[in-house]
C-alpha cells in the first residue's frame, strides 16, 4: 500500500475525464494515464506534502529536475487557478516568450508575451496590459498592493493552456496564464474508455495520446 501511494502520489496517476473539453483528443469518460514526475517537482513539496503542486506560486524554490521540459502542445494536468484541489485537463498551447494577442478575448488590441522564470518586470502599475493583470491578480496580488511602482522578478515560467474544443471549455482564455508550479504532469496514455451508458470503447483502449 506504501508503495503504491508513493507512485501514485509522486510518479504517475489515473485521471477520468469529465466534459467535452478536449474533444475530439480526449473524451468524457477516457481514462487517462498521468506522468506526474515529467516536468519534476518543488523541492519542499517533493519531501513534505502529498500535493506536489501548491495552490500558490513557489516563489522562488528550486524545482527537482524533471525528464523534460513543458512543451507546445503537451496535453497536461494542472490544478486550477482559482478552485483549490481541483485538477484539470488542458492542451499548453503557448510558452513562456509566446506572443499572446488579447485583443479577440477583451478587445483591448493588445498584444503581451508570457514571462518566464527571472524575467523582470518594471512597470507603473497603471499601465500594466489587461494580460499582466490578469496573469498576475491571484498570485501576487499582495505585491502589487504594495507600491504602485514595482521592480518583479517572476520566480516561475507560465504557461497559456486551453481545451482542443474551444467553445466547451473554460481554461486560460478565462483564467489568465499558468504558473509552472499549478502544472502537475503529462497525460501520455488512455487506459481505457467508457461511454455515458458504460460501454466500454475498445477502440481507445491504450490509446497514445498525442
Amino acid at each position: 500500500m506504501g508503495v503504491w501511494v508513493l507512485v501514485r502520489t509522486y510518479f504517475v496517476d489515473i485521471y477520468r475525464i469529465t466534459g467535452h473539453s478536449m474533444e475530439p483528443t480526449l473524451l468524457d469518460g477516457d481514462y487517462v494515464l498521468v506522468w506526474k514526475s515529467a516536468y519534476g517537482y518543488p523541492i519542499f513539496d517533493f519531501f513534505f506534502s502529498y500535493s506536489a503542486h501548491s495552490a500558490q506560486p513557489a516563489q522562488g524554490k528550486k524545482f527537482l529536475v524533471g525528464f523534460q521540459q513543458i512543451e507546445r502542445g503537451d496535453i497536461v494536468m494542472c490544478n486550477m487557478p482559482i478552485y483549490q484541489h481541483t485538477r484539470i485537463v488542458k492542451r499548453c498551447t503557448r510558452i513562456p516568450g509566446d506572443v499572446i494577442d488579447i485583443s479577440a478575448i477583451e478587445k483591448s488590441g493588445k498584444t503581451n508575451k508570457l514571462p518566464y522564470r527571472g524575467q523582470i518586470l518594471a512597470s507603473h502599475i497603471d499601465s500594466l496590459s489587461i494580460l499582466e493583470r490578469r496573469i498576475m491578480w491571484h498570485y501576487y496580488s499582495n505585491i502589487l498592493q504594495k507600491d504602485k511602482r514595482i521592480n518583479f522578478q517572476f520566480p516561475q515560467s507560465f504557461y497559456y493552456l486551453t481545451g482542443d474544443n474551444p467553445i466547451s471549455s473554460t481554461d486560460s482564455r478565462t483564467w489568465g496564464a499558468i504558473p509552472q508550479d499549478h502544472i502537475s504532469g503529462k497525460v501520455i496514455l488512455i487506459l481505457i474508455s467508457r461511454d455515458s451508458n458504460g460501454i466500454i470503447r475498445k477502440n481507445r483502449f491504450l490509446q497514445k495520446v498525442l
